[in-house]
């Protein structure tokens, strides 16, 4: 089915997901975590679509990338209140480029990051 602008939902998905890797591949590179609300200010995409498209970074047929997701730390607010009222803490995530990834773009990922070694990331993607 096509939409309004041209394009079919898959091709839509397909895109929103090239995005969100581009950021979070490009924003985990300078040490930084981003809550889905922060992605979401970034990329205008609806904060549901944002947490669906970092599960479809885990899958093979997306790449395999380790994406990690964490309580945000103590000095950043940490509390957020649900549907029910109740403190819930925020999540930050980080996606780490599959080791699985060309060479290239292997090359380029090492070259900006945080000294984290290939067997380090391998190993931390494993116990996700």
């Amino acid at each position: 089915m096509r939409t309004k602008v041209g394009l079919t939902n898959a091709e839509r998905r397909e895109s929103q997901l090239n995005i969100i890797r581009d950021l979070m591949v490009a924003e985990t590179a300078r040490g930084a975590w981003l809550t889905l609300t922060e992605i979401a200010e970034v990329t205008e995409f609806g904060e549901a679509s944002i947490s669906a498209q970092l599960r479809h970074l885990r899958k093979e047929c997306h790449g395999h990338h380790c994406v990690e997701k964490r309580p945000r730390r103590p000095d950043r607010p940490t509390l957020a209140v649900d549907s029910g009222g109740h403190q819930a803490p925020i999540w930050e995530y980080r996606v780490i480029r599959s080791v699985r990834a060309t060479k290239g773009e292997r090359r380029a990922a090492d070259a900006s990051s945080d000294n984290t070694s290939s067997a380090q990331v391998r190993d931390a993607c494993r116990n996700v």
